[in-house]
């Protein structure tokens, strides 16, 4: 008697539209490994043993682990919160023993954002924004420099507090600053002025005139 074996799961059919109706969580699995987001999971998960000095799993085996759901959860997690630093997000997480299944968690993601300026080097958060600029510029169809004309207030203060906007790069922008003066509101330029403490910075610009004048130049040099 011939079957309709399932590939995945290796359950048997006898009747082919029963078959074709069948879905199990092994196929599934291997459907989301056909998707961006489960090549982005494999690949933070590779990220997280390399970093643990564990030696690297196959895709396979990794369909097979129970680390796949908390990966892919991070996975779409990370994505919607353009979670800066991915990379460096994971390092944290091993150092503070954090297990993956917990870095979905809104508090863990609170206090690696709080804590991003000790985490990130001044010339990674300013590549942060530059990666940033680029896309936005990409999603309204304008040059970089422009997209201050496009950008509403509210938007740009949340892009700010999930570090994606740095203020190695905005303070340094003669377009921010007038954006800032002729668009933003008196309570959007508080809410603002929270996410950057003008006397923090203004310290941190003094404790590294070097970097902070390479900043600057690059972002003149970008029309800023």
């Amino acid at each position: 008697m011939n079957y309709f074996e399932c590939e995945y799961c290796l359950k048997k059919f006898v009747k082919e539209g029963f078959f074709k109706k069948h879905t199990c969580k092994e196929m599934l699995k291997h459907k989301l490994m056909r998707k961006p987001i489960g090549l982005q999971a494999y690949n933070h998960y590779s990220t997280w043993l390399k970093l643990k000095g564990i030696r690297e799993y196959s895709v396979e085996q990794f369909i097979d682990s129970k680390l796949f759901k908390p990966f892919i959860e991070f996975s779409q997690f990370s994505t919607r919160m353009a979670l800066p630093g991915k990379v460096h997000f994971i390092s944290y997480m091993i150092e503070m023993d954090i297990h993956p299944k917990d870095w979905v968690n809104t508090m863990v993601y609170d206090h690696y954002i709080k804590n991003l300026d000790n985490i990130m080097s001044p010339e990674e958060q300013f590549d942060e924004t530059v990666d940033t600029v680029m896309e936005l510029s990409k999603i309204y169809e304008c040059k970089p420099n422009h997209i201050f004309r496009y950008i509403e207030p509210s938007d740009l203060i949340r892009l700010i507090q999930a570090k994606k906007l740095s203020p190695w790069f905005l303070l340094n922008s003669k377009v921010f600053h007038n954006f800032v003066l002729t668009e933003m509101t008196r309570e959007q330029k508080a809410l603002l002025q929270q996410q950057i403490g003008p006397s923090k910075w203004a310290k941190r610009f003094e404790s590294y005139p070097k970097k902070n004048e390479k900043f600057r130049q690059r972002v003149a040099e970008m029309n800023f």
